[in-house]
C-alpha cells in the first residue's frame, strides 16, 4: 500500500515503516551524490582537456596563419562569382560524388532559356 498509494498504513509495523525510510533515504543520498560526481567529472574534464589543449599539444599558429594567406587570394567573392552558374549552384559534396561535373548538359546550359542544354 505504501509503494501504490504513497500513504503510510496507521497500523504498519515499526521494522517496515524504518525499512521505507531507510530506502527512501538511501535513494535521496544516491541521487544527490550521483548530480555531485557529474558535475565535479564535468569540470575536472573540462580543466583537463584546456590543460591539454594549451600546455602539451601546441596548436601550430604561425603555419595556420601561412595557409590561410595563401588560401585568401581564391576564396573572395569575386572568385566565387567567377565560376560558371553549374559550379555555383552545384550541392555540397556532388563534385566530390560526380568527378566535378554534376551533369555534362549543366556544363552547357543557355543562360537565355534556363532548364534547356545551349
Amino acid at each position: 500500500e505504501m509503494l501504490f498509494e504513497g500513504q503510510i498504513p496507521m497500523d504498519c509495523p515499526a521494522f517496515v515503516l524504518n525499512a521505507y525510510m531507510l530506502c527512501l533515504g538511501s535513494a535521496v543520498f544516491h541521487l544527490s551524490f550521483s548530480i555531485l560526481f557529474g558535475i565535479c567529472a564535468s569540470s575536472k574534464a573540462y580543466r583537463r582537456a584546456s590543460r591539454l589543449l594549451t600546455r602539451f599539444i601546441r596548436p601550430q599558429w604561425k603555419e595556420h596563419f601561412q595557409k590561410m594567406s595563401r588560401r585568401k587570394a581564391t576564396e573572395n567573392t569575386a572568385t566565387f562569382e567567377s565560376k560558371p552558374l553549374s559550379r555555383m549552384m552545384m550541392p555540397p559534396l556532388a563534385s566530390r560524388m560526380f568527378g566535378g561535373h554534376f551533369r555534362e548538359e549543366w556544363n552547357q546550359l543557355d543562360p537565355r532559356n534556363p532548364g534547356k542544354p545551349g
